[in-house]
């Protein structure tokens, strides 16, 4: 589903409740999508054979920047 950005901007001025509404299911689903491929880099890492302890402290430290390190 595809929805430009001066349709959203219509929708934001005629329905901004649908509008929010919108733009949260579209946040949660994104977030959702992030923690699973996080997840999934974690594990691969823990069970891959050439991965190391090092692998695995610079995804941690990555993720940390990524989450704390805000200034948007």
């Amino acid at each position: 589903m595809t929805l430009h950005h001066p349709a959203y901007k219509v929708l934001r001025r005629d329905h901004p409740r649908a509008a929010e509404a919108l733009a949260l299911a579209v946040l949660r689903a994104i977030s959702e999508r992030f923690d699973l491929i996080d997840h999934l880099f974690a594990e691969y890492i823990r069970n891959h054979p050439l991965s190391s302890a090092a692998d695995a402290s610079e995804w941690s430290r990555f993720r940390s920047r990524l989450f704390e390190e805000h200034a948007i």
